[in-house]
């Protein structure tokens, strides 16, 4: 007993120096150093920091990576000084500079850092960020005297700033790696262009491969765009211009690469599959790669040829013409004559080198200036607004609207820790904000599968008669194609502005009969909202009713994924199948599904009212 004290306060130090070397497996100091095979670790345990070869290559290079995925590299610090041994160590000079040391060729890296630090410290950050700062100043971005986050390699990572900090003349840019056993730099670099209009482009060289549109206030123009997983931002203000994007569930990886090969892609990391999965890749066709056509016309990926001249303009000759064809109008412009302007939507705006911006204009107003100048071709708007011209429920908000519920449903299925089944996908269930952002609400219903689990039966249906799929109204089964199925209904009903039931009295009986009966006489643009007809983009119409006519097919089987329908609504490259004919689209198979085969209802409602009842998952 008289031992007891002693064994207490062993324990005690013990206990109290792990918590201390915990604290500081993320931390270098001057009197600490990191030797080849050891590693510096965030305190999540999300990045790791350590010396690596990339593929093949017996080089070694200083770098950052995901943790629990160690062959995605995100940053690299000697891209250009490759070690050519195992004998190197990182640690804080004398200087206070983060450096790289090696005994047979001395200083191998520098952080070249202009200011000292009394006390410095460097510390990798759980967002992947290395910093170098001053330990007795605070842990704000401000007080960082050197940071990896300002000299990317080929990844940019969420909260990474592309673009300029204009006190300083620092710019911020993606460069390739040189091949994938090479991070050297390569040829292609993907940058903030800052003419007129920021825009986000990839270069060969100095020569341009591709650029969103520019920055709307809200997006790249005609970039795609996923906002349930990130909120993509641009600073624009005496101090800098950037652009960067920040993850709204952190438990997600992703980052945005540039490839050896000059495509810049969007990865995010599926657990599930264990892989990553590209949510956006370009420069990938034809219409994509910057000026493939040339001045005065258009792009088209759905037309032979894809370049084709404006309206008021022809080709500068029929004979021996190479890409990019050459257009010139078709006629004198007459300022006298009042010429006027002819609406073209559904496009990314031209690279724009001579142009004048008024941010203190309305579109009418530009227009009128417009008119007086006969060396002024187009106007446009800058950012989007909105105005008293427009309904609330415009087609521009009914796209987004549209894309984002996708979306949502995508990571409910897909990326979320589990897969979730929402089993009363419907209108009422959708909440908009006072922007207009779309909602999924009321999850009562919903059940979450575990592991491998994609289906399950029960023999209590529940759910809204109109939005609930075969299979589940007269079987009991549900899976994510159930959730596809009243998608299907959901977007129908959003272009149409009617209810799946409103067909009552009709010969369809059906919205997805209307839908059907339309799209195989090649009248699908009918369906729509009759106050949308002279704002809506036909191809972009046609290309939805043919997705939610696949979402609606009969057999489960033959419905695409929620990760297969975003893609198709995004992305106009993907060749969309011809759908068979929907679920319900005929009076024989709407009375077989009035009641489930078992006999019970269910909370089951065929008014405009829906009854919500709790089932246990």
């Amino acid at each position: 007993m008289g031992n007891l004290p002693f064994s207490y306060s062993f324990i005690s130090c013990v206990f109290l120096l792990s918590i201390k070397l915990s604290i500081a497996a993320d931390t270098i100091t001057p009197s600490r150093f990191i030797r080849d095979g050891e590693k510096l670790v965030s305190s999540s345990q999300r990045f790791e920091l350590g010396f690596f070869s990339p593929g093949k290559s017996k080089y070694r290079y200083l770098g950052i990576w995901y943790k629990q995925i160690s062959d995605t590299v995100v940053w690299v610090a000697n891209r250009n000084s490759p070690i050519f041994d195992s004998n190197a160590t990182l640690t804080i000079g004398s200087s206070g500079n983060l450096v790289i040391l090696n005994l047979k060729n001395g200083t191998i890296w520098s952080s070249n850092m202009t200011r000292k630090a009394g006390s410095p410290v460097a510390q990798l950050l759980d967002t992947g960020n290395l910093v170098l700062r001053d330990n007795f100043s605070s842990n704000s971005s401000e007080g960082h005297l050197w940071q990896s986050f300002d000299h990317p390699s080929d990844t940019l990572l969420p909260g990474m700033k592309l673009g300029w900090d204009l006190k300083t003349g620092l710019e911020r840019y993606q460069t390739s790696w040189r091949s994938a056993d090479d991070p050297s730099p390569g040829n292609y670099t993907h940058r903030l262009d800052i003419h007129v209009l920021p825009k986000l482009c990839t270069y060969n060289g100095s020569v341009k491969l591709l650029c969103s549109g520019p920055w709307n206030g809200v997006a790249f123009q005609a970039a795609p765009s996923y906002s349930y997983l990130y909120e993509p931002t641009v600073v624009d203000n005496e101090d800098e211009i950037y652009y960067r994007y920040d993850s709204y569930n952190s438990p997600i990886i992703m980052m945005l690469k540039l490839n050896p090969s000059g495509k810049i892609q969007r990865l995010i990391w599926n657990e599930r599959n264990n892989g990553w999965e590209v949510f956006f890749s370009g420069p990938d066709y034809f219409c994509q790669i910057f000026g493939s056509c040339g001045a005065n016309s258009v792009c088209s990926i759905d037309k032979t040829p894809n370049c084709e001249c404006l309206m008021g303009f022809k080709l500068e000759s029929q004979l021996n013409q190479t890409r990019p064809r050459s257009c010139v109008r078709s006629h004198l412009v007459d300022c006298t004559n009042r010429d006027r302007f002819v609406m073209i939507d559904d496009i990314k705006l031209p690279d724009l080198e001579e142009v004048l911006l008024n941010e203190s204009m309305n579109l009418k107003e530009c227009e009128a200036a417009c008119l007086k100048n006969c060396t002024c071709r187009a106007y446009a708007n800058s950012k989007v607004t909105d105005t008293p011209k427009e309904s609330p429920l415009g087609w521009e908000t009914r796209v987004r609207v549209i894309e984002e519920i996708a979306q949502g449903l995508l990571y409910l299925h897909q990326f979320s820790r589990l897969r979730v089944i929402h089993r009363d996908l419907k209108a009422s269930n959708i909440l908009l904000d006072k922007d207009m952002n779309p909602k999924i609400s009321d999850f009562g219903m919903a059940k979450m599968f575990g592991g491998d689990e994609l289906q399950s039966k029960t023999k209590r249906i529940v759910g809204t008669y109109g939005y609930m799929s075969p299979e589940y109204a007269q079987q009991g089964l549900f899976s994510i194609k159930s959730d596809v199925f009243s998608f299907g209904v959901l977007l129908l009903e959003t272009l149409s502005s009617k209810r799946n039931t409103d067909f009552s009295n009709t010969d369809s009986l059906t919205l997805l009969g209307r839908a059907w009966d339309l799209w195989k006489d090649d009248r699908a643009w009918e369906l729509i909202d009759p106050i949308l007809q002279n704002e809506a983009s036909y191809l972009i119409l046609n290309r939805y009713i043919n997705v939610a006519l696949l979402c609606v097919q009969e057999d489960a089987v033959d419905r695409p994924t929620m990760f297969e329908v975003v893609s198709m609504l995004t992305n106009e490259t993907v060749n969309l199948p011809h759908p068979q004919q929907p679920a319900f689209s005929s009076i024989r198979g709407l009375k077989n599904t009035i009641l489930p085969a078992n006999g019970e209802a269910g909370a089951c409602s065929v008014s405009c009212l829906t009854l919500s009842v709790m089932d246990g998952r």
